[in-house]
């Protein structure tokens, strides 16, 4: 009996040995494995910092001669962040690391590292504004877990980071020669008269009296008055006038011999109707003989409204004929065109639409709906700037007519340059498009209309309609005539100020100038807006292309920079440079009729009477946009938790950085 309780004692001892080993065996590498969790959740945690510090460098270059400089910096960003917090066991895993923190990121130490990293792949680039780094590894040995034949691992971490421009990029290019133009608020810059007025107005086409909506034909013929068979009116002269003037015009009337009787007893009176759209003016009734008819004086409204005007007569006949008034016949009518003053026929926007294609849409340039598309949603695909232009050296006098000079030697247009990309792939990663298409003939006008505003119907959305996001109406609304239960964004930029007196005349009119980063006039401090300013449907990020103003677009332009702007009416008063150009306008226009000056003020006071709300209506069609632009180191700085709206960084202004992966 003792033997076997022995035996059991035995037994017991050898499986309470060898369950210690295991339970010791599977308790080391049960620390073992979680110090290798750890370390790897540390390697995670740098490499997620290492590339939100280095974003912060991006864009990059990855052509050129500048690109391997460009690539250097980012990644020597990522050698600062390693080198500086280093997680345990990376330093016995790679022996290149420098062992002390340099005291910048730009130190000249770095450089080597940085070099490897990049040679290595551990810092790359999928697009010039994302920035993807690997860890260096680190060496994790097992202690206790030896036991079990493991001696440790290597590990490493991986992160994408990305940095983006708060607020959408919309489908529109302000003209250079403009934004040079606008530089003129700035006493000594800019050049004032340099017909491209207005200067902060958005639009498909053309403005100001040169482009005035005409009548649709249709609808002005269906309001002729029926005419009295063989009442004929003959060809006007003169068939055109200069707006403004107080020229009369001559006819011919030409009638049936039951109505006039005798050649030598011909005689009456008539008067002309001038009719555009549902719309007429009457002359005074002046006499006609078988000598001829006397001429008529333009009616004040006609000769101040540039345009063509449809014209017909009504005509008493005298004796012996006699009787009541017969009006000419609908298809005698005449054509009497109103020009605009010399020095005026050239009234452009500073900003029109960009055609670009959409990756979900049609990716091609002109596709039907991508344009409409594009300003409610923003470009679904990222742009950049010109690497030629950003070299150029600016001229000594900043001026429209001679930095355009400069431009003039080849980059106006994107054709001749091999570092031309065109905006012609939406699905395109690398090289991201420089160049952009210009729309300005007004073919657009529909999508414009209809991507800001809407459809009469309802059924489309336009970017500023309350119903594409209720919460963007918060600070008010308003409603558009022809629209039906539609409302639409209100918001001004005061209602972004930190204070009502930060934007004061002065520092308002700063905000309009977007030539280059370093000249506006004003720059407010960017505590001066309110980060809530980029979820407003009415902020935009919008290209300066370089290209002159005139009656066509352009196929390709370059995009010298880009530039934030927000739709509002809000604009200052009383300035000595607003004054100075409307002075100048008289000067070339000539003497202008009160009709004339209350026409042009509208582009450019803010008593405008054929605008509101920073938007300007012609009838259901939307003719322009008014806006002021920011400059955007005056852009407010975005929260750590910004959740709002981004695109691709645009290389200027203020920067959101995330992580993607």
């Amino acid at each position: 009996m003792s033997r076997g309780r022995d035996d059991e004692r035995g037994a017991i001892a050898v499986i309470t040995a060898v369950a210690s080993v295991l339970l010791f065996a599977v308790a080391a590498l049960t620390v073992d494995i979680g110090n290798a969790w750890a370390v790897r959740g540390l390697l995670q945690v740098q490499a997620d910092s290492a590339a939100v510090y280095a974003a912060d460098a991006l864009p990059v270059t990855t052509s050129g001669s500048s690109a391997a400089s460009s690539q250097l910096t980012v990644a020597k960003r990522v050698a600062y962040q390693v080198v500086c917090h280093p997680v345990r066991g990376q330093r016995s895993a790679n022996p290149a690391m420098p062992a002390t923190c340099p005291s910048s990121p730009t130190d000249t130490s770095l450089n080597s590292y940085a070099q490897s990293l990049l040679d290595s792949g551990a810092v790359s680039f999928p697009t010039t504004t994302q920035v993807t780094v690997v860890s260096p590894t680190a060496r994790v040995d097992f202690g206790l877990g030896a036991v079990a034949g493991a001696d440790g691992t290597t590990e490493a971490k991986t992160a994408t980071a990305r940095v983006y421009s708060p607020g959408t990029a919309a489908p529109i290019a302000l003209s250079l020669q403009c934004a040079l133009s606008a530089a003129g608020t700035v006493p000594g810059f800019g050049d004032l008269a340099s017909s491209t007025v207005p200067l902060n107005y958005v639009a498909a086409g053309a403005l100001g009296p040169a482009s005035s909506a005409e009548p649709d034909s249709a609808t002005t013929l269906a309001n002729l008055q029926p005419g009295a068979a063989g009442n004929i009116l003959g060809a006007l002269t003169p068939a055109s006038t200069t707006q403004g003037s107080t020229a009369a015009v001559s006819t011919s009337l030409t009638f049936p011999s039951t109505v006039a009787g005798s050649a030598a007893a011909l005689g009456g009176t008539y008067s002309l109707r001038f009719y555009r759209g549902t719309d007429h003016y009457d002359t005074a009734s002046v006499g006609y003989t078988a000598a001829g008819a006397s001429p008529v004086t333009i009616p004040t409204t006609v000769r101040d409204t540039a345009g063509t005007w449809y014209v017909q007569a009504n005509v008493a006949p005298s004796a012996p004929a006699g009787g009541s008034a017969r009006w000419t016949t609908a298809g005698s009518h005449q054509t009497f065109t109103v020009n605009p003053p010399a020095g005026l026929t050239s009234l452009t926007a500073c900003g029109n639409l960009v055609d670009s294609p959409r990756a979900d849409t049609n990716n091609t340039v002109g596709a039907a709906g991508a344009l409409r598309k594009n300003i409610v949603e923003g470009l679904d695909h990222a742009l950049t700037t010109h690497p030629a232009l950003v070299t150029l050296s600016p001229p000594a006098t900043v001026n429209a007519t001679s930095v355009v000079g400069v431009l003039n030697s080849g980059l106006v247009n994107c054709t001749s340059s091999p570092s031309s990309v065109s905006d012609t792939d939406a699905t395109r990663s690398e090289p991201l498009a420089n160049c952009v298409t210009v729309a300005t003939d007004g073919a657009r006008a529909t999508e414009f209309t209809e991507g800001f505003v809407g459809d009469t119907t309802g059924a489309f959305k336009g970017r500023l309609n309350c119903s594409v996001d209720p919460t963007s109406c918060a600070h008010g609304s308003f409603a558009l005539s022809g629209f039906p239960g539609q409302t639409y964004n209100d918001d001004t930029l005061t209602d972004y100020a930190a204070h009502a007196g930060l934007l004061s005349s002065t520092l308002f009119w700063g905000l309009s100038t977007y030539l280059t980063d370093e000249v506006p006039a004003v720059t407010p401090p960017s505590s001066a807006l309110d980060s809530d300013l980029y979820e407003s449907p009415r902020f935009m990020w919008v290209a300066v292309a370089s290209r002159t103003v005139g009656a066509t677009g352009c196929t390709q332009c370059p995009v010298l920079t880009f530039r934030p702007l927000f739709i509002t009416q809000q604009q200052p008063t009383g300035m000595a440079a607003v004054d100075s150009l409307i002075s100048q306008l008289t000067v070339a226009a000539g003497s202008l009729s009160a009709a004339i000056t209350s026409m042009l003020f509208p582009w450019l006071s803010s008593s405008a009477t054929s605008s509101d709300h920073g938007v300007v209506m012609d009838g259901t069609s939307l003719r322009a946009l008014r806006f002021q632009t920011i400059e955007p180191t005056a852009l407010p700085v975005p929260p750590l938790d910004y959740d709002g709206p981004v695109t691709d960084y645009l290389g200027t202004g203020p920067k959101v950085i995330r992580v993607v992966q």
